[in-house]
């Protein structure tokens, strides 16, 4: 049987400059085997290409929501650090309130704190698993500090009209001497040279030259101010509480019946007025109608 000759291909190659004429043989099986070649290159090429242009912001797009996880989780995380911080500042404020109540004798408030602040609890990788997890600790740490903030705020609106209160009790209290002198007669029973007797006495007798100014020792309202029998020129200082008290012998009265007075304000001065054997302040302390010993109350 004859052989089938083999078909070739031939391929001039031209120079530019008109120079030698260049001739390359092919075969036909060769030629087949390039066009395949060739056609499989440019396929692939091809399909790599599209897989280029559909995969590439696939990719980036994984990446740009890898970065916003990371940085998600970490603000989740320091989230939960500022909030322990704040949980520090609240019980520091919830001891600074107790001191203040133990100071002011204030009964009350809610000094307990029922939350221990949010970074103790170790979270794990960035999973979603774990980013719920560190979400759903969040909002629960959230609203605790929400209960706890509102807690001690309602605490300190608690507080302020106690202290307020007190502050006032405070300047009720009368704590000053109303005069510098010599304590001539204390308070209790003596001996009377009015009237060669014992008689209770009711209050102090501070002795000093005449015309010294008289201070009100607390806060309160003038309930008298005029002659007083035996008292003489007497005023009358009503502090709340239940406590009265009263200037006796004045020379002079600078206060009148219902004027509000204030600690340190001079109200009169230093008399003989009534019956006294000499210039001096007759002081009392008088506490829900029984007189007391203003020494009980005068500070040095």
């Amino acid at each position: 049987m004859k052989k089938k000759k083999e078909k070739y291909y031939a391929i001039w190659i031209f120079s530019e400059g008109g120079g030698k004429i260049k001739k390359i043989r092919i075969s036909e099986r060769m030629a087949k085997f390039l066009k395949w070649t060739s056609l499989s290159i440019g396929g692939l090429f091809f399909f790599c290409l599209i897989i280029f242009i559909w995969g590439f912001p696939k990719i980036k797009e994984h990446g740009t929501l890898k970065k916003e996880n990371y940085i998600y989780q970490n603000v989740l995380k320091n989230s939960l650090v500022q909030i322990d911080e704040i949980y520090k500042y609240i019980s520091e404020l919830k001891l600074l309130e107790k001191k203040i109540r133990l100071t002011a004798d204030i009964e009350g408030g809610n000094i307990t704190s029922s939350a221990t602040g949010g970074s103790d609890e170790e979270i794990g990788d960035e999973t979603p698993e774990n980013k719920i997890l560190l979400s759903s600790k969040l909002e629960r740490e959230l609203s605790l500090l929400k209960s706890e903030i509102q807690n001690t705020k309602r605490n300190y609106e608690e507080l302020l009209p106690a202290i307020e209160e007190k502050r006032d009790y405070m300047r009720s209290i009368p704590l000053l001497w109303p005069v510098r002198g010599w304590v001539t007669s204390e308070f209790g029973f003596r001996f009377s040279p009015m009237v060669e007797t014992y008689r209770f006495h009711q209050g102090i007798d501070i002795a000093t030259r005449p015309g010294t100014p008289i201070i009100a020792p607390a806060d309160g309202r003038v309930v008298f101010a005029g002659w007083e029998g035996t008292y003489g020129k007497t005023i009358l200082i009503n502090h709340g509480y239940g406590i009265v008290t009263r200037y006796a012998h004045l020379s002079e009265m600078y206060v009148s019946e219902g004027q509000m007075v204030k600690r340190w304000e001079v109200i009169g001065t230093v008399g003989d007025t009534g019956i006294t054997t000499g210039p001096h302040l007759h002081y009392e302390v008088i506490v829900n109608g029984v007189p007391v010993n203003p020494r009980d109350y005068l500070i040095d």
